[in-house]
């Protein structure tokens, strides 16, 4: 397969920009919740890795209506991997 050098070029920038996007998203991000910004209450590392989690509830569970409890936010820290859980959503505050 023959490339001329513009293509070559072009997916060299695409594999840069790739890159760049797995590093930031290795290293974490810095989130807020009600204007206050994240920091680890065990490392006081400021980058986290955001995801959810169920509530479950007793009751739902039973009946195996898992799926209408609420869910947490979590904030787990890139540094010691401590979890920090929120009511209130966490909002990213760098890209």
């Amino acid at each position: 397969m023959y490339y001329d050098c513009e293509r070559i070029e072009e997916l060299r920038k695409q594999g840069e920009e790739y890159v760049k996007k797995v590093e930031k998203r290795e290293k974490g991000y810095r989130y807020q919740v009600n204007d206050t910004e994240i920091k680890c209450i065990h490392c006081g590392h400021d980058r986290f890795q955001e995801d959810k989690a169920l509530l479950n509830s007793r009751g739902l569970s039973f009946f195996d209506l898992d799926w209408l409890n609420d869910s947490a936010n979590i904030a787990v820290c890139k540094k010691c991997s401590f979890m920090h859980w929120f009511a209130d959503p966490i909002i990213k505050i760098d890209n």
